[in-house]
């Protein structure tokens, strides 16, 4: 509803994880429909000398209210989104990291395929899970991650879940070891807390159509 307020283009009918271009506040903008606040919304990018007026434009809507990255942060981990150089990085695979639906192996070569097709075929060793804490305890980015009393990774993203009320976080886990309901512990301070893996997204909201209606 912001954005129609800034623009006569027909925002509505962008599709989940499409784009259209636009002119919003009188800014040529890239409107995008990715919501990785797990919400549905829309992303601008547009050359940065704009910034401020897009900024000021976007604030003068009535019911529109600024929120900073830490908000951004919590809502797109509540929504199972990854974040590079947390979740993943050049390091892991998008089929280690649950992002198998972003690779197409159809095509003959790419950067990549040699170590992407027999982990499709055969499976990872390694796979990216989500946990929940029941006792009052925030997982922070960078805590060790336990199985069997023995580190297997870290806390990749964390948070107190400011909708759930408990705290969540994401860990690579051996494969034979990343079944929902699995048990872990996460070492808080020098004091093991107990987890379990959990289904993600941990919390979902609506999201717009991934394609135009029949």
């Amino acid at each position: 509803a912001v954005i129609r307020a800034l623009t006569t283009a027909p925002v509505d009918d962008v599709l989940y994880y499409h784009f259209t271009h636009a002119l919003v506040a009188g800014v040529q903008a890239l409107v995008s429909r990715t919501g990785y606040t797990g919400e549905d919304g829309v992303e601008l990018y547009f050359d940065a000398s704009h910034a401020t007026a897009v900024w000021d434009a976007l604030l003068e809507i009535d019911g529109a209210v600024p929120a900073g990255l830490g908000a951004r942060d919590s809502l797109r981990l509540e929504a199972g989104l990854m974040l590079y150089g947390n979740d993943i990085d050049d390091a892991v695979t998008p089929i280690e990291a649950s992002l198998a639906w972003t690779v197409k192996l159809d095509k003959a070569r790419f950067l990549g395929r040699d170590v992407l097709a027999p982990q499709k075929e055969k499976g990872a060793t390694k796979k990216l899970v989500g946990f929940r804490i029941d006792e009052r305890a925030v997982p922070r980015h960078g805590y060790s991650v336990l199985v069997d009393g023995e580190t297997v990774d870290c806390v990749r993203s964390g948070i107190m879940s400011p909708t759930l009320g408990y705290g969540i976080g994401t860990t690579y886990l051996p494969t034979a070891k990343a079944e929902i309901g699995q048990s872990i512990e996460i070492d808080i301070r020098g004091r093991r807390v107990p987890a379990n893996i959990v289904k993600m997204p941990f919390y979902r909201t609506s999201h717009p159509p991934k394609r135009k209606p029949t």
